[in-house]
């Protein structure tokens, strides 16, 4: 019926087209036009009454279904509020624990803070100590890690080195002093580091024109160096010998017997 009412709607527009709106209405308000409509209705009618008595029986059966579905369900539901409960309690059981250890870390972390700080400032007033004590002591004094980088240089070592001490932080001796390469205190210095074992130099330096005394003291983490500018001392030193070997080069070219005695002759 659908079928045949879609047919007679295109012959309408059909009609439509050829001759105008009027005879589309016409054709419309024909029996043919509105018998399909009615038949539609009918048929339709007839389908919903077959379905209320088809479907009856199955409703009457899913209610059923549905009592004993809702009796489980309740049943389920008891149980998982029981669970629910149960877990509840076991829940509350062990925040209630939790709180406790939180409680219980929470007072040790304020204690670890404490002695950390504690730490903290008795390390730092050891490093001021040790800081003052290399800044008060005469010899200049300075530290290099196993990269041979400046960890420490105290005023001294600045003074005979004209840096600024706290600017060589981090940086490469070698790099700083490329003329030591080579040199014997370069050689010491790594020979120190290689053996691992203290070495005592005394040597001059030619681009400072001075002559300096080192303590070279190793550890795995690198070199602790303490030096001394003797250069005036070295000074005398050559001078006394220079005169040394003066006098007795006059002594032993003069045409006199000389001989030297003692006190108790």
């Amino acid at each position: 019926i659908i079928n045949k009412r879609i047919a007679f709607s295109n012959r309408v527009l059909s009609v439509l087209d050829a001759k105008g709106t009027e005879a589309a209405q016409a054709m419309m308000r024909t029996p043919e036009g509105t018998s399909f409509s009615e038949k539609i209705r009918l048929v339709a009618d007839e389908i919903r009454v077959a379905e209320y008595y088809n479907v009856k029986p199955l409703e009457e059966k899913e209610e059923k279904m549905l009592v004993r579905h809702i009796s489980t369900f309740t049943g389920v539901i008891v149980g998982i509020l029981l669970l629910l409960i149960f877990f509840i309690q076991r829940v509350r059981t062990e925040l209630s624990k939790k709180r406790k250890t939180a409680v219980a870390l929470e007072r040790l972390n304020r204690e670890m803070e404490q002695r950390v700080s504690e730490r903290t400032e008795e390390l730092a007033k050891s490093k001021n100590i040790l800081s003052e004590t290399f800044e008060r002591i005469t010899d200049a004094f300075v530290a290099l890690d196993k990269n041979w980088c400046y960890t420490y240089m105290n005023k001294k070592a600045g003074e005979i080195f004209n840096r600024v001490p706290k600017d060589m932080i981090g940086k490469h001796i070698w790099k700083e002093f490329p003329e030591r390469i080579g040199q014997p205190f370069y050689q010491a210095y790594h020979k120190a580091m290689d053996e691992q074992r203290y070495i005592y130099l005394e040597e001059y330096y030619p681009p400072y024109d001075r002559w300096f005394d080192n303590h070279i003291y190793p550890s795995p983490d690198g070199l602790s160096i303490f030096f001394l500018d003797i250069t005036e001392k070295k000074k005398a030193e050559i001078k006394i010998k220079e005169s040394e070997s003066k006098y007795r080069m006059l002594i032993e070219q003069a045409s006199d017997g000389i001989f030297i005695a003692d006190e108790t002759g």
